[in-house]
Formats: C-alpha cells, sequence, structure tokens
C-alpha cells in the first residue's frame, strides 16, 4: 500500500537478448551489437527500503566477453553498493569498431573491476588489466556524482621485461627488466599532478619525482600555465633505450633498394652558387619561420630539476647531474647544466658545464648560450671529447634566430674508435679497415666553426688522423638559407695497407639543404642521403661535421701535431699542381 515503505515484496528479473542494441531506444543512444546477454535480478524489500540482493549478467558474444555481479543494500538511498566487471577479449585491435579509433594488435587482454560504496559520495574502485605477460592496475577513491570533475588514481604498472609491452606500444622495446611502476595521478579542473613517481628497473635502476601543472583560468584574468616538477635518478642506464643504427644494406644486391640515387657532377663554380640560393619554398625549409619565441613563451612559468647520481651511456659512464629550467617573465635559462664522466674501463675522468638563456621580454628575442665539455667521455666512440660553445643570437622565430648567430664552436677528440660496421652504413669513402681489424682509432681529430651572422665557417678547420687514413677538409653552413656545403678529403697513411673493401674517395662532399643533405664520394658519382640516420646521430652516433672529430691529441702523431700547430692544409697547397710557365 506504501511504496515507500514496503514489505515482504521480492521480486525476481530475467532478461534475455541476442544483442543488447535492441535497447538503444530505450537507453537513448546508439548502443553496440556485442552479441548475446543474459541478466537476471532479484529486489527484495524491507520495512524501510529496497535491496539489490544480485544482479547477473554476461556477454557471451564476440569481440567482447563479459560478467557484471552486483548488489545494492538500499535503492532508495543508492547506499552499499557493491559491484565487480570483467572484461575479456582476444586482442585490443578486436574493439577498434567499439571504440572509434584504430587499437594495436595485442595479445589476450582480461580486465577486472570492482567497485565498493557506502554512498555515492564516497566510492572505492580498482581496475586490474593483464595483456601477455604485463600487469596494470589502477585504484581511487572518488565521488561518483562528480567523477567527471575530480579524479585521483593510484597507478602500479609491473612487468617481467619491456618487451611485454611489445604489441601494446607498437614497437619493438628494449630486452631489460624486470619492471616495476607506481605513481598517483590527480585530475582536477584546471589542475593535474603526478606525484610519487617511482620506477624501477632490473632491479638496481630507479627514478622518481613529480610534476604538477596549473592551466590558465578563462575566468579570470590569468594566461600563464604553470609547471613545476623534480626527477632524481640515482641510477639508470639509458644504453638500451638509444635509436638502433639502421641495418646494414647489402650492395652486392642490385635489385635491393639501397637508398643510393645517381646525382649529375657538380662543378665548384655551381656548389657556390647552390650554396647562395634561397630554397624554392617553405616545404624545403627545417627552421620555422613563424615569430612565435616571445609570444609562446610569455605563456608559461616553468621550474623543472632534473638531478642524476649516475646515468650510463654506452661507453660513457655520467655522474652527478644537475639540470635546471626555468622560465620566468619570458626569460627562460637552463642552469646549471653540470655533469661528469667516466670511460669505461678507463682512468679518464671528465666534466660538463654549461648555461642556456632566451631573453624574450625585449623588442627582439636574444639567446647567449655557452657549453664546455672537457674531456668527456663519448658514448659511441670512446676517447675523450673536449667541446666549447660560446653562441649569442637574435630573433622572433627559430630561423630568425639561428640566421643571426655569432660565435664559436671548438670540438676535438682522441682515442675514439668507429666499428668496421660504421663503412657499409654510413661511411663509404672516407674510412678503411685493415682485413682481420673491425675497428679503426680516431687517433686525434679537431673541428673549429666560427659563425657570423649565421654562416657557420669551418673552411679547412676539420682534420683527423685514424689508423690508416687521415682526413682534411672543412665547408660552410648558411643558417640564412639553410644550404650547406664541405669536402673532406680522406688519404691513406704511408706504410698502411689499405684493404680492397675499403677503397677510399679521392674527396668526399657534403651538400644541400638542412633539410635534405647529400653525401656525394666522387668515386662512384653516387650520392647517400641520410636523413634516415638522423635519430643514431642525435643520440652520439656519428655525424660528419660533428662528432667524429676530437681533441688535443696525442702529439707524437705526424697529423695530430700538424692539426695543433696549424699546418695541417700546408701539405694540400703544397702538393697542388703549379700552374706552367
Amino acid at each position: 500500500k506504501n511504496v515507500l515503505k514496503p514489505e515482504g515484496v521480492t521480486a525476481n528479473v530475467l532478461l534475455n537478448s541476442d544483442s543488447i542494441a535492441v535497447f538503444s531506444k530505450y537507453a537513448g543512444t546508439e548502443l553496440p551489437d556485442l552479441g548475446p546477454m543474459e541478466a537476471n535480478a532479484s529486489i527484495v524489500s524491507t520495512a524501510e527500503s529496497y535491496s539489490l540482493e544480485s544482479l547477473q549478467a554476461t556477454l557471451t558474444g564476440e569481440p567482447l566477453k563479459a560478467s557484471v555481479n552486483a548488489s545494492v543494500r538500499d535503492l532508495i538511498k543508492v547506499a552499499g553498493i557493491q559491484a565487480e566487471v570483467t572484461a575479456d577479449t582476444t586482442t585490443l585491435a578486436a574493439l577498434s569498431e567499439l571504440a572509434q579509433t584504430e587499437l594495436p594488435d595485442t595479445d589476450p587482454v582480461n580486465v577486472l573491476a570492482t567497485l565498493a560504496a557506502e554512498s555515492l559520495e564516497q566510492a572505492e574502485v580498482t581496475v586490474k588489466a593483464s595483456t601477455g605477460a604485463a600487469n596494470i592496475a589502477a585504484s581511487s577513491t572518488l565521488s561518483l556524482l562528480e567523477i567527471t570533475k575530480d579524479l585521483a588514481l593510484d597507478i602500479s604498472i609491473q612487468a617481467e621485461n619491456l618487451t611485454d609491452f611489445n604489441k601494446l606500444a607498437q614497437q619493438e622495446l628494449p630486452d631489460n627488466g624486470p619492471l616495476a611502476l607506481t605513481a598517483s595521478v590527480k585530475a582536477e579542473p584546471r589542475h593535474y599532478s603526478l606525484d610519487n613517481l617511482n620506477l624501477t628497473i632490473a632491479d638496481d635502476q630507479s627514478v622518481t619525482g613529480n610534476l604538477r601543472m596549473v592551466q590558465p583560468d578563462p575566468d579570470a584574468d590569468q594566461e600563464i600555465t604553470s609547471v613545476q616538477g623534480r626527477i632524481d635518478i640515482p641510477y639508470l642506464d639509458l644504453t638500451p633505450f638509444l635509436p638502433k643504427p639502421p641495418p646494414e644494406e647489402d650492395d652486392a644486391n642490385p635489385e635491393e633498394d639501397t637508398g643510393v640515387e645517381e646525382v649529375v657532377e657538380t662543378s665548384e663554380e655551381e656548389l657556390e652558387e647552390e650554396l647562395s640560393k634561397e630554397p624554392l619554398d617553405e616545404s624545403e625549409r627545417l627552421l620555422s619561420r613563424e615569430p612565435i619565441i616571445g609570444d609562446q613563451l610569455h605563456k608559461y612559468e616553468i621550474d623543472v630539476v632534473l638531478n642524476a647520481d649516475r646515468l650510463d651511456i654506452e661507453k660513457a659512464k655520467m655522474r652527478d647531474i644537475e639540470l635546471a629550467v626555468t622560465l620566468h617573465n619570458g626569460l627562460l635559462s637552463v642552469s646549471p647544466i653540470q655533469a661528469s664522466g667516466a670511460l669505461e674501463n678507463s682512468d679518464l675522468q671528465g666534466g660538463l658545464n654549461g648555461y642556456f638563456l632566451l631573453e624574450t621580454d625585449r623588442v627582439t628575442p636574444a639567446m647567449n648560450t655557452e657549453i664546455t665539455l672537457t674531456q668527456f667521455p663519448m658514448p659511441n666512440l670512446g676517447g675523450a671529447l673536449d667541446l666549447h660553445v660560446d653562441i649569442t643570437g637574435k630573433g622572433d622565430s627559430v630561423a630568425d634566430l639561428l640566421a643571426s648567430m655569432n660565435g664559436q664552436v671548438l670540438l676535438s677528440m682522441t682515442d675514439g674508435e668507429i666499428d668496421k660496421s660504421f663503412v657499409s652504413r654510413f661511411g663509404k669513402g672516407l674510412l678503411s679497415f685493415s682485413d682481420d681489424s673491425e675497428k679503426t682509432a680516431i687517433e686525434c681529430a679537431i673541428l673549429r666553426i666560427d659563425i657570423e651572422d649565421g654562416v657557420a665557417n669551418f673552411e679547412k678547420k676539420l682534420a683527423a688522423q685514424l689508423t690508416e687514413v687521415t682526413w682534411h677538409g672543412g665547408g660552410t653552413v648558411d643558417f640564412n638559407t639553410e644550404r650547406l656545403k664541405a669536402d673532406i678529403a680522406p688519404k691513406p697513411r704511408k706504410g698502411v695497407p689499405i684493404s680492397v673493401g675499403g677503397s677510399l674517395a679521392g674527396l668526399v662532399k657534403l651538400s644541400g639543404t638542412l633539410k635534405n643533405p647529400t653525401i656525394a664520394p666522387d668515386y662512384s658519382d653516387m650520392a647517400v642521403k641520410y636523413g634516415k640516420y638522423s635519430a643514431y646521430v642525435a643520440t652520439g652516433g656519428m655525424s660528419l661535421l660533428a662528432e667524429i672529430v676530437a681533441k688535443k691529441m696525442g702529439s707524437n702523431q705526424s697529423v695530430c701535431e700538424k692539426i695543433l700547430d696549424g699546418t695541417v692544409f700546408s701539405e694540400d697547397e703544397a702538393e697542388k699542381p703549379k700552374p706552367a710557365r
């Protein structure tokens, strides 16, 4: 007689359907076709309310199988909620149509979610998922009434190896593990935070940290996005995470596309003309001309600090790393930049110190940077690197900033090594190896670049002595036109046999644009475009214009002495044929 004070009522509901899509018109939205569904519920009354004693529902179709078990102690007050949901699919890709986006082809995925809520204001939610040997878990205490406003999650990820995530990430991850990650994530209107980050790899490596971001309030006179954070690394080996060099190409197979294309012989006059030409259109430019530097930096306030006790990058063992990035009132500062470094199986000890400043509160943004490396180990090459960079510039865009640069770069190295496999990947015409050797040594090398009004000039300022060859060369890079030109002449050293497989070009020319540079060894009249090697170079690989060369060499070596005393190019001038009288 009184539905608000029922007593002695029991109701059992059974439901069967070939698809939940038939309920779309009742739900007021289009429901997906997930196959057959079965459900049964038992509702019992008390003197004060109704209770959902049990709810059981199952989906038994493809591509998703799921089940729900739930109960509600008080349906009128919506209190005492308990629920458990399981879901299984053979691969995430099978749910692409349901998600309306392309999902990765993974191992089978299993999800278990639980909900416990004494009231709608406070609910405890846990979600556990597994795919392959990887496990992901998240838990949260939240209000079901404001679930879209405030979210707080405790996240846990565990795996025996990073390769367990290969299919999920759709890429080959390094063979490294076990892995464990925990963190607390909070999302509130305009406020986001990542706290208590704790990552461990292979038991002895770890990263901890936190990050907070506050976005501008559209209802207030505020246009600043604030970012604060700190990362601490007791120890981390980055070697497994470095991009791998491209695989060696088989030149013996003429039908295989090796990325080599024929080019037309270019005279010195034509090269000079090419260097001064403006690229045909913006699509050929690498550097952006958009005047965004000042405007963008004034929209952020940043305080981020990185401290690392130990970082390993191949042969380089870096210690006591400190990096601080701040941005306040348009002044971007990266200072300090400092670290010490040691070489694997060596007594070599080096240091890194420097700073980077970009002032945008001026009429024209101005850059000032100075970085010094002293006897610093090279990750891929070994040896001792000395580097000094002192550069200034002004401009509203990245292109303008680099086109106005003035300063100097000095780079030198001793006692490095180049793997034999590098010849077939990149260094044909420049390197040679004795037949029984897998490596060649960089005994000494040096590069000096003088930069004036955006033109980097290193004519006759590149020289190196390797085990079997010496290099003399130089060139220019014009950041105004984004054109580059360089010549490197490799010569066999007297008394050192040159292997047949390592024939040398008389001259190797580097030309083109920053976006599409081209290397052309003159013995083959072929050009090898090397844009695909950029990721490898950026992380410590070989680069003709920078990382190949290096420091105050063992001065008992012939070419090394001439590099130091500035007479290294005098032989080249003497060897030129004299004009007939």
